[in-house]
């Protein structure tokens, strides 16, 4: 009996180590963790649209890596050249059986700005332009080939040769773009209003201005009497050189930014003598009437852009 025992007490014993060894086996480190992720970087994280980017990494312990956004399955360790259209985020997951583990890299995509240049210079069928004058302030000049600008003097003397005198007289001028053809949602970086002088002026103090126009008129009837209003702040000058002809520049970008986004009715701007000056003196600039060279009619140029 007592053999029989001492034989139990060694299986029991026996059985207890076997099962010791199998606890302390499972807690020595070796039972599968989840996969690290040593890296996953890109070369620059900002980038223009249509540029290209390098994404790399680097997983330990992983038995299957994939990267998101189209890539799919990839070595533990590699790069890959993506080109994004827009602001992306790129994903990596690395799995193994006991779990997986991720990381991202988000890529911001700058839209790149194509800046475009729109030209209008309408003829005389679309052109919409005139001068009005107060020596004949009921006068329609509308079918004429210039532009007439500032201050002038009438003599009576071809009238009646007795007692003649000088009158003076104001001349201002009016005209109107179609922005049709521009895009409503279009950011304007510029817009100069470009009128060609026909003949030179003997003095350098002449200052034009351009002024925005508050009401309609028709270039048919306009007239003296008639005239639409406008804003007696200038949107830019141009003082007249001396001695030259050719184009004067008018910067109206801010003018033209409001017709195109609605948050000013485009009535067009009238161009008047700003200066304080006394002299009598006025311009001519051909109209889009002008027969002769339709390359110096009026016109607007204007670079923009869509976003």
């Amino acid at each position: 009996m007592k053999g029989i025992m001492r034989d139990y007490n060694f299986y029991i014993k026996f059985f207890l180590i076997i099962l010791l060894f199998i606890v302390l086996s499972s807690c020595d480190g070796i039972t599968p963790t989840s996969p690290v992720i040593n890296s996953f970087t890109a070369d620059s994280t900002t980038i223009d649209e249509g540029e290209s980017v390098n994404l790399s990494w680097s997983v330990t312990d992983a038995t299957s890596v994939s990267i998101s956004q189209g890539i799919g399955p990839v070595a533990l360790s590699g790069s890959t050249s993506v080109s994004p259209a827009e602001t992306t985020t790129f994903t990596l997951t690395a799995t193994n059986s006991a779990d997986s583990s991720t990381a991202t890299v988000t890529i911001t995509v700058n839209a790149v700005i194509v800046e475009q240049t729109l030209t209008i210079q309408p003829g005389p069928e679309e052109g919409k332009d005139s001068y009005v004058s107060s020596l004949t302030p009921a006068f329609n000049y509308s079918a004429n080939e210039y532009l007439s600008i500032g201050q002038s003097t009438f003599s009576t003397l071809g009238v009646q040769r007795a007692n003649y005198v000088f009158e003076s007289y104001t001349l201002r001028s009016f005209l109107q773009f179609d922005l049709n053809a521009l895009p409503s949602d279009s950011v304007v970086g510029s817009a100069v209003l470009k009128l060609y002088q026909t003949a030179p002026l003997e003095t350098s103090s002449f200052m034009i201005g351009v002024h925005q126009i508050s009401q309609d008129w028709e270039e048919s009837t306009i007239t003296w009497n008639n005239q639409p209003a406008y804003l007696t702040a200038s949107e830019s000058t141009v003082t007249v050189p001396a001695f030259v002809t050719g184009w004067l520049s008018w910067d109206v970008t801010s003018l033209v930014q409001g017709w195109v986004n609605g948050s000013i009715a485009n009535h067009g701007i009238a161009l008047q003598k700003d200066s304080m000056i006394m002299e009598f003196i006025h311009i001519d600039c051909y109209s889009s009437n002008h027969a002769g060279n339709s390359a110096l009619r009026p016109k607007l140029v204007i670079t923009y852009y869509v976003p």
